[in-house]
């Protein structure tokens, strides 16, 4: 992947895997155990593209902090 496309592919994950463990862990700590478990499926596999990707390029450590950021601040505010 070019590191053109593979910076915003990478913010996307992270976006998407903090929103999943924003999600993950309200419905764990509610006990509803099918859908924390939903949650960690998208928790890991946007986790593990994110892991696989900056694993060879470290630059794109940028792109998956700011996207961890964002993604954690939009599960927070979604839960108010």
């Amino acid at each position: 992947m070019t590191p053109l496309l593979a910076a915003p592919a990478v913010f996307a994950s992270m976006v998407a895997c903090d929103l999943c463990w924003a999600r993950y862990v309200r419905h764990a700590s509610d006990g509803s155990r099918w859908l924390a478990g939903f949650w960690a499926v998208g928790l890991f596999a946007a986790g593990a593209f994110s892991v696989v990707s900056y694993v060879d390029n470290h630059w794109l450590l940028i792109p998956a902090a700011l996207g961890s950021f964002t993604g954690t601040v939009a599960g927070v505010k979604a839960k108010a």
